[in-house]
């Protein structure tokens, strides 16, 4: 699960209420009418409704509950993403893979800042987030992440991660698994910012990735900052 900084979750759960219950009258008129003319002429439909009723249960009505219910499913996997509710809801839809890299502060083998090519995957839907990171020796699972969408610096986000190394030579090293933080600004079709780790002596850095599939319209590299633990 992933937390906002604004409380427009509670006013999508009460207009998702007000419209299932607004709803609920004609919707239950339909489904009676439709369900009556095929039980006149289906015999078999008309007694599998009989023994429905019978037993307690009735396909001729929904409730408010169940269109809900229904409703706040199509919500939260589909509806939410789509650009009218983006425009709308302002809550960035960042699913998909992002092609790009990192320049950290850990030296490659002329003893300057190393730079890593990498990919991002991201699976979003309205209240959970998972964001997989893989670089040529090693993959980052999110663990904790925020949204925060009225943000000085704009849409930023910001999650912690585990690393996995998988490269037995750096192990060999002491490079293990280890801990991490980002803070990546979302800006047209790109997430820029800045990551350090918990490593021992730690690492940090600045990362650039855009969304595959789009190009880059204006410079967005993250300035130079240091960034300590």
């Amino acid at each position: 699960s992933y937390s906002l900084d604004v409380g427009i979750r509670n006013k999508v759960l009460i207009y998702l209420f007000i419209f299932s219950f607004a709803v609920s009258y004609p919707a239950n008129w339909i489904i009676t009418g439709i369900t009556d003319y095929l039980s006149q002429q289906l015999n078999w439909l008309h007694g599998a409704i009989q023994m429905l009723e019978h037993i307690g249960l009735s396909i001729r009505n929904i409730s408010v509950l169940a269109l809900y219910g229904f409703f706040y499913w199509l919500f939260s996997k589909h509806l939410w993403k789509t650009s009218l509710f983006v425009s709308i809801l302002k809550i960035p839809n960042l699913n998909g893979k992002w092609i790009g890299g990192l320049v950290s502060t850990y030296k490659d083998e002329d003893g300057l800042p190393k730079e890593i090519p990498g990919k991002i995957e991201i699976e979003q839907d309205w209240e959970k987030i998972s964001i997989k990171s893989y670089f040529p020796t090693s993959v980052s699972y999110s663990e904790t992440a925020s949204i925060y969408i009225d943000s000085r610096k704009g849409v930023l986000i910001l999650f912690s991660y585990g690393n996995e190394n998988r490269n037995t030579h750096q192990m060999a090293n002491g490079l293990h698994e280890h801990k991490g933080f980002n803070e990546l600004i979302y800006k047209d079709n790109t997430l820029s910012g800045k990551y350090f780790t918990n490593r021992v002596p730690g690492t940090s850095g600045t990362m650039l990735f855009l969304r595959d599939g789009f190009d880059i319209e204006e410079d967005v590299t993250p300035e130079e900052e240091t960034v300590t633990r």
